[in-house]
């Protein structure tokens, strides 16, 4: 124990994996440069992640194995004195890319093989100086490719990057002397803008699309530099195909869409006089929010909460919701509970702020008489603040059992008539606007 304690305390990194390949050691220096807490990897076999971002075998999991790919995935690695070392480039640390010469060495309690222990030197710096290292960028795992700054024409590339486009080694010089154009859907003066914005700022990461031998469009990301290669200011490119991650992202995208959908009509199908309720307030809440100029983000955020803003309403009872007439005073008191209601059924959910904002804020006011915490003014998250506009709008122009639905131009009187007491003033003129200048729109059709 006392012996580890001193370990922590190295400015090396050093991690122990026992006989199944789960870590049970990891010092403060892997903490440092991979980002991975000792909490969250002691007790599992994802070290390779923490440096790699993907399983593959470390040198410690090669030497416990006795395996003889030692020397495919780590050609330099030669054994002194019981120790396995060799050199290695970790393009996707958490600092960056990073050099490091590596020992690993087998622990065996009563001559049996227990674990490895693997200790990283980072020589960055020195390899810095190289500036470039063929042959450990030959032989990494990685894919790595070298472009000229002002020709973009290929330098060098390497076998991983090779497999990834498509092509076999003997295809190499096929690659090198064509333009990285050839490769990308990005024109010409973007990447030169991009370049531009390596130089300057130095490792800059990216994420686009390139394409194969084949024409087949691929997703890949990674990060850039600037270095020397055979005197040519050039840039070197770390590149992940991300395909696969891409699609299983989408479908996920997906799978929630449907969900949201269905809950959205769950809670709209409750009372068939606000059927697609939900999905109008969105068509509103979203054109508003597109018309502030918000960022991309927070639009997506709006359009999720709009759909949810009534969530809490499948906690109220089918007595109430489907009432025929005006609700009653201890009716209304209920009905007020569903923004509450709304966000205890969320609040557990791994989701925005801005979207529990949506439900929980969305009966809130201007002047501080909404409900159910009574904010006032800019104390109402600003998301809260467009979805109660829409959600009026919209509950205004609808057809209702005790009333029939106003004309558009009446509800925007209105909205104007609450601008500065139920709604944000500022939010109120731009919606006024934005749907006068869509009705004249439709007048001239």
């Amino acid at each position: 124990m006392k012996s580890l304690a001193l370990i922590d305390q190295l400015p090396v990194a050093v991690f122990i994996i026992d006989k199944d390949h789960k870590v049970c050691y990891w010092n403060n220096k892997c903490e440092i440069i991979t980002g991975v807490p000792k909490e969250k990897i002691i007790g599992t076999s994802d070290h390779s992640i923490a440096f790699y971002e993907k399983r593959r075998p470390l040198l410690a999991d090669l030497v416990l194995d006795q395996e003889d790919r030692i020397l495919e995935l780590y050609p330099d690695c030669k054994k002194i004195d019981g120790w396995y070392t060799g050199t290695a480039y970790f393009p996707f640390l958490k600092g960056g890319e990073k050099f490091f010469q590596f020992s690993a060495k087998p622990i065996y309690e009563n001559k049996k093989l227990v674990g490895v222990m693997e200790i990283l030197f980072d020589i960055t710096h020195l390899k810095q100086i190289d500036n470039f290292n063929e042959d450990i960028y030959e032989n990494s795992m990685e894919a790595i490719c070298v472009f000229d700054m002002e020709s973009l024409e290929i330098c060098f590339v390497n076998k991983s990057a090779l497999e990834i486009y498509g092509y076999k080694l003997k295809d190499r010089q096929q690659v090198i002397g064509q333009s990285i154009l050839n490769f990308s859907v990005v024109r010409a003066e973007e990447i030169k803008t991009f370049i531009q914005k390596i130089i300057k700022n130095g490792i800059k990461s990216f994420q686009t699309i390139h394409i194969k031998k084949n024409g087949k469009r691929i997703h890949v990301s990674g990060n850039c530099r600037k270095i020397k290669y055979l005197g040519r200011d050039c840039i070197l490119v770390n590149i992940k195909d991300i395909s696969n991650e891409i699609k299983a992202f989408e479908e996920k995208n997906r799978t929630c869409e449907e969900i949201l959908k269905v809950l959205s009509r769950s809670i709209d199908y409750r009372d068939s006089y606000t059927e697609e309720h939900s999905e109008r307030v969105k068509n509103y809440a979203v054109k508003l929010a597109k018309e502030l100029l918000l960022p991309e983000s927070l639009v997506e955020e709006i359009r999720i909460g709009s759909l949810l803003h009534d969530l809490g309403k499948l906690g109220i009872p089918d007595q109430i919701i489907n009432k025929q007439g005006l609700l009653s005073v201890e009716e209304y008191e209920k009905i007020k509970e569903h923004p509450r209601i709304g966000y205890r059924i969320i609040e557990p959910v791994q989701i925005s702020r801005n979207i529990k904002a949506i439900i929980l804020f969305h009966h809130e006011r201007w002047d501080g008489q909404g409900y159910p915490l009574g904010l006032k003014g800019d104390e109402i998250p600003l998301p809260a603040r467009i979805v109660a506009i829409a959600d009026a709008f919209d509950a205004m122009t609808s057809n209702r059992v005790y009333r029939k639905a106003c004309s558009k131009e009446e509800a925007l009187k209105e909205i104007q008539a609450c601008s500065g007491s139920q709604f944000d003033p500022q939010l109120s003129k731009v919606f006024i606007k934005m749907i006068e200048k869509e009705i004249n729109l439709n007048k001239n059709l």
